[in-house]
């Protein structure tokens, strides 16, 4: 599984993914306008059938029904063979991209040692001359076990040499450090202006956010809205002349944007249907404790130790409790909580409702003299909007004292034999 966040979400070109589950990633717009492949894979252990529920015999099945299916005319036992066919349509997947010029980063579990003779793996990363971060960073005196069962490291993270200068660090943190695994957590911090070669776009915070990918009705209810909006206003017809160089007028654009963002942003609220609790310290209490509620639940159920996240999380509260012992007790708790939780949702949104009022009352007191009640209204309405807006959107930090105005521009010069434009 690999994912985007934050400002990063910008640059995304395109999803990528596999009908058998080996890898997944992105591909994103990076330094001077060449994409940036990011791919997380995951490579089976066994080498040989053991059994008939194993990954290998899962995936060689697949294989078997799809060459028999379409007919293939290759040889059947290596177009069938798990480890085989996932180095062969990797180097494809790999293929596509570096046609493009794309850069890579090639991260994942790959039980395969590479650099241990000559064999497919080290052949794979050497013909897209793919760097290790770890060796490149620390040298290979300091290679290490990534698996509890294994002496050998297996999980890597590989990348083009444009984006090897770039490391500010990388390493292996200790064994369930922050998940409980099997394996090794590893990271690579790169500079974002050195392999994006700007600063990205600033985006809204995902919890002012009205709208989420992860449920269908809501980007139904959207794509809906903001259609029935473009069709009522005409968008695609006065954005056809924009098309044409002759025909094209700054102004028009700008103006046509601008309705553009009007109709985003009422769509996006067709699809408020949910109220977040404001975040307090009542709220962190609870949402704290309900996440350890199913923290214990998982482990009752799936025999998993997370004792040591438990108690991180537990030192957070400002009142620790006792944990419950049985399944019985856990559930009843988290149902306890959850009961809670949409109590303070009424009482939250009760409180508001009656706050608002209040204030919108005192808001066309004032104005009744100048205005309509109903005017007034919608005048309020607009107006607490606007700051409703204007908090969720990025900070830009503190403004910068300058000692004065510009004076002075230090322009670089070019070197002997270089023209300039």
């Amino acid at each position: 599984m690999v994912g985007i966040t934050g400002h990063l979400c910008g640059r995304i070109r395109e999803t990528i993914g596999d009908e058998y589950g080996r890898w997944c990633g992105f591909l994103v717009l990076g330094r001077d306008g060449r994409e940036i492949l990011i791919l997380t894979v995951y490579n089976i252990c066994q080498d040989y059938a053991m059994g008939v529920d194993t990954l290998y015999q899962q995936q060689k099945s697949q294989y078997l029904r799809e060459y028999n299916d379409n007919n293939v005319k290759s040889n059947r036992e290596e177009y069938i063979n798990p480890k085989k066919r996932f180095l062969k349509d990797l180097r494809e997947v790999l293929n596509t991209e570096a046609e493009q010029q794309s850069d890579i980063i090639l991260t994942g579990d790959f039980n395969d040692v590479i650099g241990d003779g000559n064999n497919d793996l080290t052949i794979l990363t050497n013909s897209f001359k793919l760097i290790d971060m770890h060796a490149n960073t620390h040298g290979f005196d300091y290679d290490i076990a990534t698996y509890k069962r294994g002496k050998r490291r297996i999980d890597y993270i590989l990348a083009s040499k444009r984006l090897v200068n770039h490391v500010i660090q990388c390493g292996y943190e200790k064994y369930d450090a922050r998940l409980v695994s099997d394996h090794r957590g590893y990271f690579v911090d790169f500079s974002i202006q050195g392999i994006f070669d700007r600063r990205l776009p600033q985006l809204f915070s995902p919890a002012a956010r009205s709208i989420r990918g992860n449920n269908p009705n809501q980007i139904t209810k959207y794509i809906r809205a903001f259609h029935q909006y473009i069709d009522e206003h005409n968008i695609v017809r006065r954005a056809l002349p924009l098309l044409h160089k002759c025909y094209f007028d700054p102004r028009k654009a700008n103006k046509l944007d601008e309705q553009i963002t009007a109709g985003m942003l009422a769509a996006e609220k067709e699809c408020l249907i949910t109220y977040r609790l404001p975040w307090d310290d009542i709220t962190h209490d609870l949402m704290t404790q309900i996440n350890i509620i199913r923290m214990v639940l998982l482990g009752l159920r799936t025999g998993i130790d997370n004792k040591d996240v438990i108690a991180l999380k537990m030192s957070t509260l400002g009142e620790p409790f006792d944990l419950p012992t049985t399944f019985e007790e856990t559930n009843e708790k988290y149902q306890e909580l959850r009961r809670y939780q949409r109590e303070l949702i009424r009482m939250k949104r009760s409180y508001n409702t009656h706050k608002y009022q209040e204030r919108e009352k005192a808001f066309c007191e004032g104005y009744k003299k100048t205005m309509s009640i109903k005017r007034a209204k919608a005048l309020f309405k607009s107006k607490e909007e606007t700051i409703k807006l204007m908090k969720s959107l990025p900070k830009s930090g503190k403004r910068q004292k300058t000692s004065g105005p510009l004076s002075c521009v230090l322009v670089p010069l070019p070197k002997e034999g270089t023209e300039i434009e």
